[in-house]
C-alpha cells in the first residue's frame, strides 16, 4: 500500500503509514522517508506535504534564512552581539537585564523593608505586652510611615 503524501513508509512491508515528522516532507505518494526541509526552515508540524511548507525559522532577509545564536540579535541580515543590557533570543531583543545599579537599589530596599519589619513586629510586641505602650505605640507609627515611604 503506497503512502498518501505527507507520510512513509520506512519498513518494507509495514501496514502502517507514519507523518513526517516536523521539519520534512513528503510531496509524492509511496516514499520510503521524509525529505529534510532546507537548512534554516521548519514546518513546525508534522505531516508536511511540500516544500513550500517549510518556514524559515529565524529571520527572512532577501529570500535566505538567518538564524541567530544565542545572546545575539538580527540586523540588516545578519547576526550581532547584544549590546549593554540586552537579553537576546531568536535573533531578537526581549528584555533588558537591571544595572547594577538597580540591583543594588533594590537590594537596600529590601533590606531596610527587612530591618522595618522586624522593628514593627518589636514594637508591636512591646505595645501588646503593655510595656511603655505610648512610647511604643508612637514608635511603631513612625516604623510604619518609614516603611510606607520605603
Amino acid at each position: 500500500i503506497p503512502c498518501l503524501v505527507g507520510h512513509f513508509m520506512n519498513i518494507s512491508g509495514a501496514l502502517l503509514c507514519e507523518q513526517c515528522p516536523m521539519g520534512e516532507y513528503a510531496a509524492e505518494n509511496g516514499q520510503p522517508h521524509c525529505t529534510l526541509c532546507p537548512a534554516g526552515r521548519t514546518t513546525n508540524f508534522e505531516g508536511a506535504t511540500e516544500e513550500e511548507l517549510c518556514r524559515c525559522d529565524g529571520n527572512l532577509f532577501e529570500g535566505r534564512c538567518v538564524q541567530c545564536e544565542s545572546g545575539t540579535r538580527f540586523e540588516l541580515g545578519s547576526c550581532v552581539s547584544c549590546q549593554g543590557l540586552e537579553i537576546c533570543e531568536g535573533g531578537r531583543v526581549v528584555g533588558y537585564r537591571s544595572s547594577d545599579a538597580e540591583w543594588f537599589t533594590t537590594i537596600e530596599l529590601a533590606g531596610a523593608q527587612c530591618a522595618l519589619s522586624q522593628e514593627m513586629a518589636r514594637r508591636f510586641f512591646l505595645v501588646a505586652s503593655d510595656l511603655q505602650p505610648e512610647l511604643n505605640r508612637l514608635k511603631l507609627r513612625s516604623s510604619m510611615s518609614s516603611f510606607a515611604a520605603a
